[in-house]
């Protein structure tokens, strides 16, 4: 059987890792002032035109799709005599796997001969797209679609992904935060270190008083909880800030010593609900309980 991995733009994989593995996916819709955004998953292009609409005030938000265009994303793989492999991100957060499997089982019925497996991440942005690499890369080895299934559904606990905004405005536009606490925040200059959590939502770690202590933070916690991070692949995450994810990638260099950093950028997704200025840290750890 030929397999097809199939991620969201939720999961945030770079495109040139999704040529060079042969990762399909499909574009969850973005909204900017109420109209679509019309954003390129092709290119990595650090989407400084979505970001700057929001620090001109644009209101951003995302939506599912039409319950029927989940089959339309599907079925052209199935036409081809492919079966489908979708790692996407946290059903805890988003509502497309459930519209996946719905679609799936309907599917089943038109294509009996397919099969299509779906992964829940528990993670969003490059914490579900490590998981979507190394499941094309376990593609490419010739593993099997259960031991790839097997897989992310162990390593999603090993997987940690954590941030920190410059600004806490992003949050409290997109409801996560409330006006007053945002205000107060802004005026005290706090940070607070977010983290995705064992049931693949969104938590608090901890909240420090600076950009440079955030930072630091997330280096400390890394230390603390990373599985053996000098032997690893660790990425560096950023919404329109590359300088900051330039300086604190130098800073898990010097700190933590890992095999090798990338820096990726947050897609208009996620960006959608933390804004620009966001730095984030991806890495393979003992636990995904950050506090």
């Amino acid at each position: 059987m030929k397999y097809v991995i199939l991620t969201d733009s939720g999961c945030d994989v770079p495109a040139a890792i999704r040529h060079e593995l042969g990762i399909e996916v499909y574009k969850i819709p973005v909204f900017v002032d109420d109209n679509q955004f019309d954003y390129n998953v092709e290119v990595d292009d650090g989407f400084e035109e979505f970001y700057k609409k929001l620090k001109a005030g644009s209101v951003t938000k995302t939506a599912a799709l039409n319950p029927l265009d989940y089959r339309e994303v599907l079925e052209p793989f199935l036409k081809e005599g492919n079966d489908v492999i979708y790692v996407g991100y946290s059903s805890n957060i988003s509502g497309s796997l459930g519209y996946f499997k719905t679609a799936a089982d309907e599917l089943m019925v038109d294509y009996p001969d397919r099969k299509i497996i779906l992964c829940d991440t528990l993670s969003l942005s490059f914490g579900g797209g490590r998981l979507v690499q190394q499941a094309a890369k376990m593609l490419k080895e010739g593993k099997s679609a259960q031991e790839i299934q097997k897989y992310v559904e162990e390593e999603r606990f090993k997987t940690a992904l954590m941030f920190t905004p410059e600004t806490l405005t992003y949050l409290k536009r997109g409801g996560r935060l409330s006006g007053a606490k945002a205000a107060i925040g802004n005026l005290l200059n706090l940070k607070p270190i977010l983290y995705v959590n064992n049931d693949g939502v969104l938590d608090k770690a901890c909240q420090v008083q600076g950009r440079k202590k955030s930072l630091q933070t997330m280096c400390e916690i890394a230390a603390r909880c990373g599985d053996d991070l000098e032997n690893q692949e660790v990425v560096v995450l950023h919404s329109l800030c590359e300088e900051d994810a330039k300086l604190f990638a130098e800073m898990v260099k010097k700190q933590l010593n890992p095999k090798e950093i990338k820096i990726y950028s947050i897609g208009p997704v996620i960006g959608a609900h933390c804004g620009p200025g966001v730095i984030g840290f991806c890495f393979r750890t003992k636990t995904r309980d950050l506090k």
